[in-house]
């Protein structure tokens, strides 16, 4: 999958201090070695959005990643990304600048993304489970 092309990842998100820049970082490295094997640069731009209904709804357990695949199916249905609820302040061991990332802090639009030629992408999304 073209790095390029997702505009989403629900992450795990469980809100820890370590945890989660960990994922993030995780999450930095995946795309970057994508786009080398393309034989592209790294994305620089925050084009694609992070979020876990974790922060909306709290920790279900087992049942954790059956609500991130139905939180990410809702937004593609509404084109819309939902806010993470009380994330406020951002860990500050998560470092998102010349990355593809943002935190979803605000309800938006789900802008689809185009390709090089200008052609409307599928909006596409990645659950971490």
């Amino acid at each position: 999958i073209d790095p390029r092309t997702v505009g989403y990842i629900e992450a795990h998100g469980t809100g820890t201090e370590l945890g989660d820049p960990i994922e993030i970082n995780g999450l930095k490295t995946a795309f970057s070695k994508l786009a080398q094997t393309m034989g592209e640069k790294p994305v620089q731009d925050a084009v694609c959005g992070i979020g876990s209904v974790k922060s909306n709804i709290g920790h279900l357990e087992l049942a954790a990643g059956v609500a991130g695949v139905i939180k990410v199916l809702l937004q593609m249905q509404h084109k819309k990304l939902v806010k993470s609820l009380h994330c406020e302040r951002l860990n500050p061991y998560i470092q998102l600048e010349a990355s593809p990332f943002s935190i979803v802090q605000e309800n938006r639009e789900w802008e689809a993304l185009q390709d090089q030629a200008g052609n409307t992408l599928p909006r596409r999304a990645g659950v971490n489970a």
